[in-house]
């Protein structure tokens, strides 16, 4: 949660979409675009529904 923080990443939104995105993956797949820090700026985490 530190380093969404230090990298300006919304943790909710970060854990919401890493552990939606994980199932889905292999079990050998390259996880490091689900990195905090790969997701700077929230370009791969989907728009929260404010609904």
């Amino acid at each position: 949660m530190l380093t969404c923080r230090a990298c300006g990443v919304d943790p909710y939104a970060w854990l919401r979409h890493a552990l939606t995105e994980l199932p889905q993956r292999a079990p050998d797949a390259d996880i490091e675009d689900l990195l905090p820090f790969n997701c700077t700026a929230q370009k791969n985490l989907p728009a929260e529904n404010s609904g």
